[in-house]
């Protein structure tokens, strides 16, 4: 079975708004040790949802490889380029996102 990306970024959107309801209640507002799995979370979806942003429906099932090309000229930039470089909706870029995404979450679990 294969996803559209637009279902993706729909069910995205439940669990963001998920997660501001529940960074939101009361009795987690004030429990340190409550809120930093929700950091956690908070930035495993954001992340996700650059990844989400970097595919389109072609390239959200296929698998993501290294283009050693880009990882050259992404060496040869500046700091600031490499920011701006970092933006663009590249599949190899959502793939990066979504390795840090997935570093987040267990952390954010356990």
């Amino acid at each position: 079975m294969t996803v559209a990306r637009e279902d993706c970024l729909t069910q995205w959107n439940k669990l963001w708004f998920a997660a501001v309801r529940v960074v939101a209640l009361d009795h987690i507002q004030g429990d340190e040790a409550a809120m930093e799995p929700l950091q956690l979370l908070v930035g495993a979806l954001i992340y996700h949802r650059k990844a989400l942003e970097s595919f389109s429906d072609a390239t959200l099932h296929e698998p993501v490889r290294q283009d050693p090309a880009l990882l050259r000229g992404l060496l040869t930039l500046p700091g600031d380029a490499l920011v701006e470089r970092a933006t663009e909706k590249l599949a190899v870029m959502g793939g990066m996102h979504l390795a840090s995404a997935s570093l987040r979450l267990p952390t954010a679990i356990l």
